[in-house]
């Protein structure tokens, strides 16, 4: 294992009495707990906050300014941006990550110009981050000017990902990143990590003007790197020149990159090359003999490609039966289909609806629409099947139709589903209810939204809401108002639009930053003892040993105590994402289930390979699904709560694959690395 991957470890695992760490004299458990409670309230407005911002014990100091950033109530930058020049470095280093946080534009000033009196590298890579995070054009040049400046490599890389952070905004691809800045960027992949790895996540966040990013340079600059995951990471960004030189370099890396994650890149890279025989057979290669996710990523790419010579067509055909697991025999499936022409595609898809494994079944059930009539009418029973699996898969595939697509013997299908009472088909339904115009409909839909569902199961009610918006219905105004009183943010920003809609002004009021919550924080000695606890997951591939963080003790709190309850025991892995994450813990088994709801606790805890993240869809969001990052996927530090490290069973999580069994969970106290 790589020297800066065992010190992160050592310095985030370590189990302790406090949540944070300070030279000053350690806070009272009782202090540090109340600040925990607060944050896990959402209670930005609590008057020990300022208590705490105003008293002179640093370490609780910097626990208020990690609860008022967590927290994100757009007015606390103005109480947080003093504090980067408290005399103590831990308390700016908390407030830099607060206002990282927090993403007010208008604490770009104050962070522009604490940088450049900020004498602390660490310090000084959180402000650089924070200036990324805020994701506004003007960051652009502060973090330009500061790349001429900075010298310290420590800050180098927390400047390296404040450009990764800014490269994600949604209109970034037409900001004026200069080439001196891609040049420097390209030079910085070279260094060692944490260095390499974050200037080569900024180069493959980068979105613009391709000219800016030389083909050869970059390619020599990738050769040149000292480190693997570096050299993975850059080549997103080399993917992205179409051309033959590129292929042969893509080529090359696939049949002899040094580290799995190269070769998943360099497989997922290939695609939209032009075909030519030798790039097929690489893929073809590695889809034979590598390791699963390899595998998995060769065949992706195949599958983008369509009319393929029968004797790949042959090849693929073998794959579906003697690839060695179900997912792959899936993907085999989706590589070969495209290369058919229509009356063996037909047969083919038939074949894999009749495969054993419920996730092949799926993967197919989303290419029915192809087959025109016929496979609307397959679609049509599959939606009425017993398992959820089969018929969530088929109903969504039904709401992706086109419109023209859509008709009155479907629609009758859907909506009886309504009956089912499973949150994640009515929501589905719902939301194809607002695609489709099925206004006639909305007695039924309101009907359904209104029966008695968990906070879990918000996306009934926001997808309701959009379908309010879809009819624009006046009638339906009282509705509205009533849900804009919802716990959940999510369905309160989408009753707003539903509200300026369809009463033609606009709300006229804030909108809340986040969700209501009303279940009491767990105990402190609860959480104690979550953190001084390690789970171990038996699975099919073998047994998987991980430590809580203290970083996010609420959450480890909520997953100990879901696994001491036996609720992960025969679990699948439901999602596999190469060179990204393994998730698991949902009991539905297709990523849209969980128990209850958790709160976000972002950290300084980087996204390392083999942490241990919570699955979210939007702020406050998680419940039991956990993710297992594969590769260095700090990008996500700041928006995904970490709260454990796999100390033992690495191997067994990269060989982990879609259907993969939790056999077990077992807690039991942590007994060292």
């Amino acid at each position: 294992m790589k020297s800066w991957i065992v010190l992160s470890i050592l310095a985030f695992l370590a189990p302790g009495k406090s949540y944070a760490t300070s030279k000053g004299k350690p806070a009272g458990e009782a202090d540090l707990y109340r600040l925990v409670e607060i944050e896990d309230h959402r209670n930005g407005r609590d008057p020990y906050l300022k208590e705490a911002l105003a008293g002179k014990n640093p370490q609780l100091t910097a626990r208020a300014l990690l609860a008022l950033g967590r927290i994100g109530e757009p007015e606390a930058a103005g109480l947080v941006a003093p504090f980067l020049k408290n005399a103590v470095a831990d308390v700016r280093l908390h407030a830099a990550f607060a206002l990282g946080l927090i993403k007010q534009p208008e604490s770009l000033n104050v962070l522009d110009e604490a940088w450049g009196q900020e004498k602390d590298p660490k310090v000084r890579a959180q402000i650089f981050a924070a200036l990324g995070r805020l994701q506004i054009p003007a960051a652009l040049s502060v973090l330009e000017k500061a790349l001429t400046q900075e010298t310290h490599a420590l800050a180098q890389s927390g400047l390296a990902m404040g450009f990764c952070f800014l490269f994600l905004a949604p209109d970034a691809a037409s900001w004026p990143v200069s080439e001196a800045t891609l040049a420097t960027l390209s030079t910085q992949m070279k260094a060692a990590a944490p260095l390499g790895i974050s200037a080569a996540w900024a180069l493959a966040r980068y979105k613009g003007d391709l000219n800016r990013l030389p083909e050869k340079e970059l390619a020599t600059a990738i050769s040149e790197a000292r480190e693997p995951e570096a050299k993975a990471l850059a080549l997103k960004a080399l993917s992205r020149h179409k051309t033959p030189a590129t292929a042969e370099v893509l080529k090359g890396i696939l049949k002899n990159g040094e580290s799995h994650n190269m070769r998943v890149e360099a497989a997922s890279g290939l695609a939209g090359h032009t075909v030519e025989k030798g790039l097929i057979q690489s893929l073809l290669d590695a889809a034979g003999k590598d390791l699963a996710i390899v595998r998995a990523a060769a065949l992706m790419t195949l599958a983008t490609y369509q009319n393929l010579d029968a004797a790949t067509q042959k090849s693929l055909e073998e794959m579906t039966r003697t690839q060695p697991s179900p997912w792959l025999q899936g993907k085999a499936y989706l590589a070969l289909i495209p290369q058919l022409p229509a009356d063996q595609r037909r047969e083919v898809m038939l074949k894999g609806l009749a495969h054993p494994d419920v996730y092949v079944q799926r993967e197919i059930i989303a290419l029915l629409p192809q087959l025109g009539p016929e496979g609307l009418n397959i679609l049509s029973r599959k939606a009425s099947d017993p398992s959820i699996l089969i018929a969530g898969a088929a109903v969504n595939t039904l709401r992706e139709l086109d419109p023209e697509q859509m008709n009155d013997e479907l629609k009758k299908v859907m909506l009886d589903q309504l009956s089912r009472h499973d949150p994640v088909i009515s929501s589905t339904v719902i939301d194809a209810a607002g695609k489709f115009g099925w206004k006639d409909a909305l007695p039924l839909l309101m009907q359904t939204a209104d029966e008695k569902w968990s906070a879990a199961d918000f996306s009934i009610q926001e997808n309701l809401m959009g379908a309010l918006i879809s009819f624009n219905d006046p009638t339906t105004l009282p509705l509205i108002e009533k849900t804009l009183r919802h716990p959940v943010r999510n369905v309160v920003v989408k009753a707003a639009e539903a509200f300026a809609k369809v009463s033609g002004k606009p709300l006229g009021k804030a909108l809340p930053v986040n969700n209501r919550v009303d279940e009491p924080t767990p105990a402190l000695a609860s959480i104690k003892k979550a953190l001084d606890s390690e789970i171990v997951l038996e699975t099919s591939k073998g047994t998987i040993r991980m430590v809580m963080l203290k970083e996010a003790p609420l959450t480890a709190t909520k997953i100990v105590q879901w696994a001491q309850k036996g609720f992960y025991n025969a679990l699948n892995f439901h999602r596999v994402v190469p060179h990204w994450v393994v998730q698991g813990g949902d009991p539905r088994g297709d990523g849209e289930g969980g128990d209850g709801m958790i709160r976000d606790e972002v950290s300084m805890a980087p996204h390392a390979p083999y942490t241990v993240g919570i699955a979210t869809a939007g702020k406050d969001t998680g419940s039991t699904q956990m993710f297992f990052n594969l590769g260095d996927n700090t990008r996500l530090d700041g928006a995904y709560t970490v709260f454990a490290q796999v100390i033992d069973g690495r191997d067994v999580v990269d060989r982990l694959e879609l259907g993969d069994t939790i056999i077990k969970a077992t807690v039991q106290p942590f007994r060292g690395l």
